[in-house]
Formats: C-alpha cells, sequence, structure tokens
C-alpha cells in the first residue's frame, strides 16, 4: 500500500475526512511515518488510538452518547467494547451489506476474544510480538482508510 501513495497522499486523503480534527494531525502523522519507516510497533500503537478516538467522534458527530455515569457522579467515556456493541453499532447504519456487517470486522480486529483483539491486547500489553508484524499494522491502516471514508451530510447523518 505505501508503495502506491505516498506520505503526502495519504495525509491528504485523512485531512479530508469528515471524523478528522486537526489536534489528531501530529498523531496520525507520527502513525503514518512510523508505518512508512516500516516502525510497525509505533505506527500500531497510535494506529489504535486513533481509531479509538475516530469512533468517538463519528458517534458524537452522529448526536450519540459517548459518555457513561461512574459512581461518582462523574462521566467516563464509553470505552470501545460498548460503543461497538450497544444500541447496535453505528458503523450498520452507515455501511449496509446483505453479506456481512462491517462493524463485525471492527470488533472482530479489535476487541472480539475470539478474533484478533488487537485494541485489547494492546492495552494490556497481550501478544506483544504482533504488533512488530507488517500485517497487524496493515490490518489497522485498512481500518483507519475505512473509517477515513464516511462522509457526513449535511443534517449530520453518514455515507
Amino acid at each position: 500500500f505505501c508503495q502506491r501513495y505516498t506520505l503526502d497522499e495519504i495525509d491528504s486523503f485523512i485531512k479530508k475526512s469528515s471524523i478528522f480534527e486537526t489536534e489528531d494531525e501530529i498523531y496520525i502523522l507520527r502513525a503514518f511515518m512510523s508505518y512508512y519507516d516500516k516502525d510497525h510497533l509505533v505506527a500500531s500503537m497510535l494506529f489504535i488510538s486513533i481509531i479509538e478516538r475516530w469512533f468517538r467522534n463519528l458517534i458524537r458527530l452522529m448526536w450519540l452518547n459517548i459518555l457513561t455515569l461512574n459512581d461518582y457522579w462523574w462521566y467516563d467515556y464509553l470505552p470501545l467494547s460498548k460503543l461497538l456493541t450497544v444500541n447496535g453499532c453505528v458503523l450498520d447504519e452507515i455501511f449496509t451489506s446483505k453479506d456481512w456487517e462491517i462493524s463485525y470486522y471492527y470488533k472482530f480486529v479489535l476487541i472480539e476474544k475470539l478474533g484478533m483483539n488487537l485494541r485489547n491486547d494492546c492495552a494490556h500489553g497481550i501478544g506483544r510480538k504482533k504488533f512488530l508484524q507488517k500485517e497487524t499494522a496493515n490490518r489497522l491502516f485498512h481500518l483507519i482508510i475505512g473509517l477515513a471514508l464516511i462522509k457526513m451530510r449535511p443534517n449530520n447523518k453518514s455515507s
């Protein structure tokens, strides 16, 4: 993939995404620079952080809840596992297909114990060797590109 597109082309594409925010820019730049430099560990860690943040941005832009009340009557962000499973998945509303659900792909890669579980393994320091591999970084790169393709309609519904 990186042999086909330059870092500048990827950066330009990402910045056109509806869920991109300027404060994400340094993380995105470092993630893709690491990817292009074949530092798959750093790229994977940053990709996971970007994916989780973008997913929250997407849900917020759709005027859905991203917070939960904790025991101290303060608000916490809902974890990614809840965002991907509570009341269905926002991705199911965006990507419709009769063959398979895109949300299951994101769940499989990021949070499913029987799947790749990359987000949880990263957060808990499990299976660390997989984050050194190009295949892991490629899969996470693919998820970011999928989220970057989402365009918000004027009435804040996504397509």
